[in-house]
């Protein structure tokens, strides 16, 4: 049975086991996000009835740091709520 972080190796099939740069093992690797994988958008197009964000926010996310996300995350709560969400 494969698990993770493991390998074949050569003609044996044995797993040998990869190990990963120090620096991915101490940092973390999540990052805060609103998103609930329910990706819809709202009847206009501009908010997304599963995480309240706009299209601008959705499509700049991943190059926005840890504070900025945080502060869009705590605006969601005062956008007007869609049926459905």
């Amino acid at each position: 049975m494969p698990c993770s972080r493991r390998r074949l190796t050569g003609s044996t099939g044995r797993c040998a086991r990869v190990e990963r740069p120090l620096a991915y093992r101490i940092m973390p690797q999540t990052r805060s996000t609103p998103c609930v994988s329910v990706c819809t958008l709202d009847a206009a197009g501009r908010l997304c009835l599963g995480c309240g964000r706009t299209l601008e926010e959705i499509g700049a996310w991943p190059a926005l740091s840890e504070n900025e996300r945080r502060a869009i995350m705590a605006r969601l709560s005062t956008r007007p709520r869609e049926a459905g969400r």
